[in-house]
């Protein structure tokens, strides 16, 4: 399961993690299907004050109800985080999944701004799983 936003740029195309050409829906879809990996977003809502993308201007966060129920009725092994403010927030609401591995992917926060493209591919293929 990923707890995100996928980096798409990140896992496709030429030079990617996995080198296929994610353009349409179907592809993306079929992706994880292969990978045998769901995506959800543990924000179900929130605001964003300053017009901002930062973690720290999300405001009355709503987290997504429907997780708990997902790993408990699949046998979910790992849990890939696009951020540690998202692992955070998980690990903040969902006590009861101590036992799941985490896994935090190099996110487009300014921690991982410094990491070239090529530098997040070689992080990624490192941390995905492997087709």
């Amino acid at each position: 399961m990923v707890l995100c936003q996928w980096p798409q740029p990140v896992l496709a195309d030429t030079g990617g993690v996995y080198e296929r050409e994610l353009k349409t829906k179907l592809a993306q879809q079929q992706l994880f299907v292969d990978l045998q990996m769901a995506l959800s977003d543990i924000i179900l809502e929130c605001e964003r004050q300053n017009n901002s993308n930062l973690d720290m201007n999300l405001k009355n966060i709503v987290v997504n109800g429907a997780i708990p129920g997902i790993l408990q009725n699949n046998a979910i092994e790992k849990i890939y985080f696009s951020s540690r403010f998202a692992e955070t927030l998980f690990k903040r609401n969902f006590k009861e999944f101590d036992e799941v591995e985490k896994i935090i992917l190099p996110s487009p926060s300014p921690r991982y701004a410094a990491l070239t493209k090529q530098q997040k591919v070689e992080k990624y293929k490192e941390l995905m799983p492997k087709l």
